[in-house]
């Protein structure tokens, strides 16, 4: 038998023993021949990204060119003309044919509409026209280091995104509101329960990467507003540009750490590549399918090196996101 207080289990063993601990007014659950288990830990998790996904038009489901086409023009319906519309977790590896989208295909769907869709992965995503324009990308855009910008062969962009130059795009994107935010945090937590999910291990940015619109929109902060809104515990990996960010954060929630707290940050999550469906997991042959691309890190050796360095003086655990056999090697 177990025997629980409030939220913590206070006695452990057999029937009699924990009626004893428990005193007499407990109330009795009888399983019937049903398994108690501890509960279970998601050792990866971007909880802030699950969340952001309730919040719009989820591609999941989405198995062809066609249908993708068909559901995006069914969302641009309901939405009011011009309205950024951006919808997450599309795989083309689901279609018959297993090739990434262009701008052209998202502006047959919706013309009057600015869109973006992000891949699975979070590693690329496709904008259609109206929305490059929108962001003020063209042929001349300088491309962020360790990003890119696609050009097809007459070096027109196809929408085609990836990696560090994703930021170009969310930058210019504004948060749902926090009463929408709260909502999906709850609905979120109440499925990981149905799981049985207690506690996750979280990746979590502290930069900010959407548009700020005068209040904190970094993952951080959003993580902090939502905590009486989970039932689940957190062990977080926090996820900067600024090893200082994460010396401050770490620092402020070691001090104040006890041990029936819900968060708890637990070291520095770095990124060295990509992901393959993107093509940019750093590989040291090309990809069958993409025989002229190898993939690329994201980071300088010589700049993840220093931000280990931080993690590791200071007793933080690192984990490094490394998909390609290269970026294995050089981990």
């Amino acid at each position: 038998a177990v025997g629980i207080k409030g939220d913590k289990i206070a006695s452990v063993g057999t029937l009699e023993k924990v009626k004893l601990k428990m005193g007499e007014n407990c109330e009795f659950i009888d399983l019937k021949g049903k398994t108690l288990l501890p509960g279970f830990i998601d050792c990866h998790m971007h909880p802030m990204g699950y969340i952001n996904h309730l919040l719009n038009p989820d591609l999941t489901n989405i198995k062809s060119l066609n249908e993708l086409k068909e559901y995006l023009k069914e969302v641009s319906e309901k939405r009011k003309e011009d309205e950024f519309i951006i919808a997450y977790n599309f795989n083309e590896q689901k279609f018959d044919e297993a090739i990434l989208p262009n701008r052209w295909d998202l502006d047959k769907a919706c013309p009057k509409h600015p869109v973006f869709i992000l891949r699975y992965d979070g590693h690329i995503g496709i904008a259609n026209t109206k929305a490059l324009k929108l962001l003020e990308l063209d042929e001349h855009t300088l491309v962020p280091e360790h990003g890119e910008i696609r050009k097809d062969k007459q070096g027109k962009l196809t929408g085609v995104i990836s990696e560090k130059a994703l930021n170009l795009v969310f930058s210019r994107i504004s948060i749902s509101d926090d009463e929408l935010i709260m909502a999906a945090a709850t609905k979120t937590s109440n499925y990981l329960a149905q799981k049985g999910l207690t506690s996750i291990h979280g990746i979590v940015n502290a930069d900010s990467r959407f548009k700020e619109d005068n209040r904190q929109t970094d993952e951080f902060s959003l993580f902090q507003s939502i905590q009486n809104n989970l039932w689940q515990d957190c062990y977080a990996f926090i996820e900067t540009e600024y090893p200082e960010r994460f010396i401050e954060l770490s620092k402020r929630f070691l001090h104040e750490g006890r041990s029936e707290n819900k968060f708890k940050i637990g070291g520095l999550k770095l990124y060295l590549d990509g992901s393959f469906g993107a093509k940019t997991a750093c590989m040291f042959e090309p990809f069958t399918d993409a025989p002229e691309e190898c993939g690329f890190c994201v980071i300088e050796e010589e700049e993840i090196y220093e931000k280990m360095k931080v993690a590791h003086n200071n007793s933080f655990q690192i984990i490094i996101h490394a998909i390609g056999d290269k970026a294995n090697r050089i981990a």
